[in-house]
C-alpha cells in the first residue's frame, strides 16, 4: 500500500490521498460506558432535550397550516367555480372534498373527545357552508332579477 509521506502511515486509498483514521476517536469501536462519553453522543443528548418541543410545534403548525390551506382553497373554489363560472355542483363537490379532507386531517392529528370533535367539525364547516349558500343565492339572484325585469 502507498505510504503517507508526512506521517509515514499507510494510506487507505491506492493514490495515497486519504490517511487512515486510527487516531480519530469517534471512529474507534467503543462499547458500553465508552459510547456515552463520546463528544457527538453528548451533543446529541443535549439537543434531544429540546427536540420534543420543536417536534410538537412543527406538528401543530403543519396541522393548522394544512387546515387553513384546505379552507382557503374551498373559498377559492366557491369564488371561482360558483360565482364566476356559475357551476354550482362542481363548486359544492370541490368544497365537500376539501372540507372532508380537513375533517380527516383533524381526526388523524387531534385527540379529542366525541363532543369536542363534533364542536370542532361544526366550527370548521360553518364558514364554508354559509359561504356556499350565500354564493349560490348570489348566482341565482341574477336569474331572479332577469325574470322580474321581463
Amino acid at each position: 500500500a502507498p505510504f503517507d509521506l508526512e506521517n509515514e502511515m499507510p494510506a487507505t486509498d491506492p493514490w495515497g490521498l486519504e490517511r487512515r483514521g486510527d487516531d480519530i476517536y469517534e471512529l474507534g469501536c467503543q462499547y458500553g460506558e465508552g459510547v456515552a462519553k463520546l463528544r457527538h453522543i453528548k451533543l446529541m443528548r443535549q439537543a434531544a432535550v429540546y427536540w420534543q418541543t420543536y417536534d410538537a410545534f412543527a406538528r401543530v403548525s403543519m396541522s393548522v397550516g394544512v387546515n387553513q390551506l384546505a379552507l382557503s382553497l374551498s373559498y377559492y373554489v366557491l369564488g371561482y367555480a360558483m360565482t364566476e363560472v356559475e357551476a354550482p355542483m362542481a363548486a359544492i363537490a370541490g368544497v365537500t372534498i376539501l372540507i372532508s379532507a380537513s375533517f380527516w386531517l383533524a381526526y388523524v392529528d387531534l385527540s379529542l373527545s366525541v363532543w369536542e370533535f363534533r364542536l370542532f367539525y361544526a366550527f370548521l364547516s360553518f364558514g364554508p357552508i354559509v359561504i356556499t349558500f350565500a354564493s349560490y343565492r348570489w348566482i341565482r339572484r341574477d336569474e331572479s332579477e332577469a325574470a322580474g325585469q321581463l
